[in-house]
């Protein structure tokens, strides 16, 4: 029992892929940044993307983006779905983390830790590199 536990939970951790992981650099003294990704789950269940954690930030938010009357407008959400078997994409104008009150400047190259957390209780580290848009 104690085996097939150990087994479901290393399952559980590789349930989900993150790749191509970056945040945008920005100019000294903007207060805001952004990460994007790549989220593949390889699970047969849908799962969400509930939050994430790092010290580069006070307010690490899931933000997208939306057209209302032929104006695109930014707002916070609770989580963003990964379907199972399928991939979701972090990205410019579409979903991604909002790096709110930066706590400090972001260098072009750094590698910035990242904790993010499911909706089926597993946590993923990534390194994500600081690049230019």
């Amino acid at each position: 029992m104690k085996y097939l536990l150990l087994s479901l939970m290393t399952l559980q951790l590789h349930a989900q892929e993150v790749t191509d992981s970056w945040i945008k650099a920005v100019p000294p003294g903007l207060k805001m940044s952004a990460a994007y990704m790549k989220i593949t789950n390889s699970t047969s269940k849908d799962m969400y993307l509930t939050h994430v954690k790092t010290i580069i930030a006070e307010y690490p938010e899931l933000h997208t983006h939306e057209e209302k009357n032929g104006i695109m407008k930014m707002r916070q959400v609770k989580k963003v779905l990964i379907k199972a078997k399928e991939s979701t994409e972090l990205k410019p104008k579409s979903f991604h983390v909002m790096l709110i009150q930066l706590t400090r400047k972001l260098k072009i190259g750094e590698l910035i830790k990242l904790d993010l957390f499911f909706s089926n209780g597993a946590k993923r580290t990534v390194m994500a590199p600081v690049k230019k848009l």
